[in-house]
């Protein structure tokens, strides 16, 4: 596994900060093979520049707006 220490069982969300456009993006990872594929690969291939963007992986899904 190429993007931390936890397994895909435990991680189930990868949020991507997009530069290029101002948006943040949530993706479901069911369909990401992280055991063979890095989280920067995997975002090319779903159509981001991974060059222009700051990523997480993550268990739970939302965003907290709070301050």
């Amino acid at each position: 596994m190429q993007c931390g220490m936890k397994t895909k069982k435990t991680m189930k969300y990868l949020t991507i900060l997009d530069f290029s456009t101002g948006l943040v993006h949530q993706v479901n990872i069911k369909e990401w093979d992280i055991d063979n594929e890095s989280c920067e690969e995997y975002m090319e291939r779903i159509g981001f520049n991974h060059s222009n963007c700051h990523w997480m992986v993550h268990e739970q899904g939302g965003v907290q707006f709070d301050i």
